[in-house]
């Protein structure tokens, strides 16, 4: 599993960011969009909500999909098993189901 996190990050970085300009996760400004970890269950990949989401929302920012649909598309040649959880913010909710 190791080996294989290694090379699902390098893809990520590389499709969200471009081969020279992976984001340094400690660097001012550069915080991460998906992060990775391993967990005794697997592979756990974290995405930042705030660029995915405005506060309160439940619709994703026109301006993330196509981040979202890069992600997807890796995570789909992995031929794994995935297991999506989801959590709300604390922000109250906005739009036409509110």
């Amino acid at each position: 599993i190791d080996q294989e996190l290694k090379i699902l990050n390098a893809q990520i970085e590389d499709r969200l960011y471009g081969p020279t300009q992976k984001k340094s996760a400690g660097a001012e400004g550069a915080e991460r969009i998906v992060s990775l970890h391993r967990t005794s269950d697997g592979i756990r990949l974290r995405m930042l909500a705030t660029h995915f989401y405005e506060p309160g929302a439940y619709r994703i920012r026109r301006s993330a999909e196509a981040d979202l649909d890069a992600v997807a598309k890796i995570l789909k040649e992995l031929g794994r098993t995935i297991t999506i959880e989801g959590h709300t913010d604390n922000s109250p909710a906005q739009g036409e189901f509110t």
